[in-house]
């Protein structure tokens, strides 16, 4: 598991174990958030944004509001398979077979999909980028 603090209202949490299809995918996501909501200090409402993919799932909490729940949390989860999530590093030669590799500020960026899992065992020379702060990356990058 790999967790991002972006700040108090915006966390990334990446989940590198498989997720149980039959298993309901909202109680597997709130079993995951249970787990950590003490280390995380998570109290409010927040809006929970899924990504799965066949590498693990990327899970972006944003916080909402606090005043509805001081000491509690309540989520809302969106379920969103449409929007992309990226893979980030320097060493263009680690995804260089990959399509749509894009490039910005001295990084390179590839989609993650199915293509993706051969370069799976190098992930430690990057890092995943999803959920807000992709808007930027759309906006800017040069497509290679």
């Amino acid at each position: 598991m790999n967790i991002q603090i972006e700040s108090i209202d915006n966390i990334k949490i990446y989940v590198y174990k498989n997720i149980n299809i039959e298993e309901d995918i909202r109680s597997a996501i709130k079993k995951i958030i249970n787990k950590l909501k003490d280390y995380l200090e998570l109290k409010g409402y927040y809006k929970v944004y899924v990504y799965y993919r066949k590498i693990g799932l990327f899970l972006n909490l944003i916080r909402v509001e606090d005043s509805l729940c001081k000491e509690g949390l309540d989520l809302s989860l969106i379920l969103d398979d449409n929007n992309l999530v990226y893979y980030k590093t320097t060493n263009y030669s680690l995804i260089k077979k990959l399509n749509n590799i894009k490039y910005l500020d001295g990084y390179f960026y590839c989609i993650i999909d199915d293509y993706f899992d051969k370069i799976l065992e190098k992930v430690e020379f990057g890092e995943f980028i999803f959920g807000i702060g992709t808007n930027k990356l759309l906006r800017d990058s040069l497509l290679i």
